[in-house]
């Protein structure tokens, strides 16, 4: 990257926070170089957008999300977090003080990395690194929404109360994760009515992706819940649409989910480079895996290449491949 984008860059930072950082007192004399926002004087760094000690647990508490499967910390537990407040309001340094168990202290530092910056502090007239110690009570389960949505994960099922509409009860069994799209379908067969899909941007463990959500009733009100991660190619990847076919042959429908991605390229116009961004398609393909030993159903993903199925934008187009290939493939004698 050229000099002066650099230098125009640090500017813009510097110009944001010192219209957002209290000042306090003026510093005792200019730090060298290009303009540095400008300090606090309190104790511990304050958010840029505001809040002290309070705020900053309020955030990593909100950012905390229980990983899949993981027991749900008790109501007493607690994780102690230090990281260091760099020259700029940046989080550097992030490491687990007292711990809980290496699943829930990763979620804890990985919230505390996504936190926005704060004020830098400025002591003597210089920028300092400041240590900060906090300490998270009950961690990814202080508010209702997150211990009923740490529970659902935690045990990979679903009660849905009598009467309860589709909508209402995803919401209320996965109140962080739930998002509008929501889609009822027959893809297995049950007695126990159609399954139930919505997709929402990936979390930890899929950064840059898309998680597509499945719950299953495989007993009366009872579903297994299930998380298909479409994994990023390379830039923010999202879900185009989903759709099912019979992908693998067996004669089964399987799931099939068309990722879109777009991505930055070189063209080279008139004799000239030039850089723009071009969508990729991807279709990624699951299939039925049975039950495992509770007796809810599984989907694993079938990572066959299919080369036919590449860049293909549009559901209809990847029907009618799936289609000429199963054409394509010679008939058992």
């Amino acid at each position: 990257m050229p000099l002066h984008s650099l230098l125009r860059g640090s500017l813009l930072l510097a110009s944001v926070l010192m219209s957002n950082c209290s000042q306090g007192q003026a510093p005792a004399e200019a730090p060298a170089g290009p303009a540095l926002p400008a300090p606090t004087t309190s104790p511990l760094p304050e958010l840029l957008e505001g809040g002290g000690e309070q705020a900053v647990r309020a955030a990593v508490q909100q950012g905390i999300v229980i990983p899949w499967g993981t027991p749900v910390p008790a109501p007493t537990s607690r994780v102690v977090v230090r990281f260091v407040v760099g020259t700029l309001g940046e989080v550097d340094k992030e490491e687990i003080v007292q711990g809980l168990n290496p699943t829930v202290d990763a979620a804890v530092l990985a919230s505390v990395r996504a936190l926005p910056l704060f004020c830098p502090v400025q002591r003597a007239g210089k920028y300092q690194r400041v240590p900060y110690v906090l300490a998270i009570e009950a961690p990814g389960v202080v508010t209702p929404a997150q211990r009923r949505e740490a529970e659902t994960r935690w045990r990979q099922t679903a009660r849905r109360l009598p009467g309860e509409a589709d909508s209402t009860f995803v919401r209320r069994v996965l109140p962080l994760s739930y998002t509008d799209n929501l889609l009822a379908y027959a893809w297995r067969p049950s007695a126990f009515g159609k399954q139930l899909f919505f997709s929402q941007r990936g979390g930890e463990n899929n950064q840059g992706g898309t998680d597509l959500y499945l719950l299953d009733p495989y007993q009366p009100d009872t579903y297994a819940v299930q998380i298909l991660p479409i994994e990023t190619m390379g830039d923010l990847t999202d879900l185009a649409a989903f759709f099912f076919a019979d992908a693998t042959g067996d004669g089964r429908p399987d799931l099939l989910a068309l990722a879109e991605c777009s991505l930055r390229e070189t063209f080279v116009i008139e004799g000239e480079r030039m850089t723009g961004r071009a969508n990729q398609y991807e279709t990624h393909v699951w299939q039925d895996a049975g039950v495992d030993k509770a007796g809810r159903p599984r989907y694993r993903e079938d990572l066959t290449p299919r080369p036919y199925l590449d860049g293909l934008p549009k559901a209809a187009e990847v029907r009618r491949a799936l289609a000429r290939h199963a054409r394509s493939r010679p008939r058992a004698k």
